[in-house]
C-alpha cells in the first residue's frame, strides 16, 4: 500500500483519538462546534432558490459552464485583469483539483513539456498525478523544517537554476502541506524572477472560499503574476501564458487565447447543479 497520505491522514488519527476535546485542523472544510460538515446558510439559501425554479440537473458540456468559467475567471485574474479585457483568456471546467491537474499536465506533454517543478513539499498526489501524464517531477526547496519556515533564498535559487520555458507550480494559497505561504512582497520578486527566467508559472489556488468577505490572497497572487507576465508572451505560443487550477468543489484550467482541447478526449463534466449553486 501507498504510504499515507499526511494531510489526508489526519482524518484517521482523529477518528482513532479518544480525547473528548479533540480538533481536527488538517482538511480545508467547513466545520461547527462538534467537528461536523458544515454548510453555508448562503449555500443553502441558494439551494431553496434553485428548487423554487425547478431547474433540472443536466450535463453540462466539455468545456463546463460558460456562465460558472466566465465569473470564476473574474474571481481569479481580477475584473480589470488586462488579458481578461482584452479577450486573451479561456477556461475550462474539469472534474475537482485533480482532474483540472492531469488534464493540465497531459496539454503540457502533447505540446512538447517533459518536466514539471513542484515545491517540496506539495500534496503527495501531486507527484503521481503528473507522472502519470507523462512529465518528470523535480522538485525546488520550499519550506525549512528546521525553523517552521518558508525556505525563500532556497526557493529562489532553484528558480534562477531552472531550464528556459519550465513549467513551475505555485500553491497561490493555503500551500498544502505546509500553510506556509509567500508575503506579497515575496510574490513580487518571485513574479520579477519568474518573468526574467521565461517559466511558465502554473497556479494551484485552493480553498479560495476561506477569505471571500475580502480580496482573496491567492487570487491577489495570481493576478500580480498575470499582471508581470509581459503581454506579448500570452499571444506567442500556446504555452508561454500563466496557468491556473481552482479548487472550489469544481475547478477548471485556464489558459491564455485558446482552449485545452485535449480535455475532451479524457475527462467529461458532472450535472452543472454544483455549478448553479456556486
Amino acid at each position: 500500500m501507498a504510504p499515507v497520505d499526511p494531510i489526508v491522514g489526519l482524518n484517521e488519527i482523529f477518528q482513532k483519538d479518544d480525547f473528548p476535546s479533540k480538533v481536527i485542523v488538517g482538511v480545508g472544510s467547513y466545520r461547527d462546534e462538534v467537528g461536523k460538515p458544515y454548510v453555508l446558510p448562503c449555500v443553502r439559501e441558494a439551494e431553496k432558490i434553485m428548487m423554487g425554479q425547478e431547474l433540472d440537473m443536466e450535463y453540462t458540456g466539455i468545456a463546463g459552464e460558460p456562465k460558472f468559467v466566465d465569473l470564476a475567471l473574474k474571481f481569479a485574474y481580477g475584473d480589470d485583469s488586462v488579458p481578461i479585457l482584452e479577450n486573451r483568456v479561456q477556461g475550462v471546467q474539469s472534474l475537482s483539483g485533480t482532474g483540472g491537474l492531469r488534464v493540465f499536465g497531459e496539454l503540457m506533454r502533447k505540446h512538447g513539456h517533459k518536466h514539471i517543478y513542484v515545491p517540496n513539499p506539495t500534496w503527495g498526489n501531486h507527484i503521481p498525478i503528473f507522472t502519470n501524464a507523462g512529465l518528470e517531477v523535480r522538485k525546488y526547496r520550499y519550506y525549512d523544517s528546521e525553523n517552521s519556515d518558508l525556505d525563500f533564498s532556497g526557493l529562489m535559487d532553484d528558480i534562477k537554476s531552472m531550464p528556459e520555458g519550465s513549467i513551475v507550480l505555485l500553491h497561490a494559497c493555503a500551500h498544502n502541506p505546509t500553510g506556509m505561504d509567500p508575503t506579497m512582497e515575496q510574490w513580487k520578486e518571485m513574479s520579477d524572477t519568474i518573468k526574467k527566467q521565461n517559466l511558465h508559472p502554473f497556479f494551484r489556488l485552493c480553498v479560495p472560499r476561506i477569505c471571500f468577505w475580502r480580496p482573496c490572497k491567492g487570487c491577489r497572487s495570481c493576478a500580480h503574476v498575470c499582471r508581470r507576465r509581459p503581454s506579448h508572451l500570452y499571444g506567442a505560443k500556446l504555452l508561454q501564458k500563466l496557468w491556473i487550477v481552482w479548487t472550489e468543489n469544481r475547478s477548471f484550467v485556464c489558459c491564455g487565447q485558446r482552449r485545452g482541447r485535449g480535455q475532451a478526449r479524457s475527462f467529461s463534466n458532472e450535472n452543472r447543479h454544483p455549478s448553479d449553486v456556486f
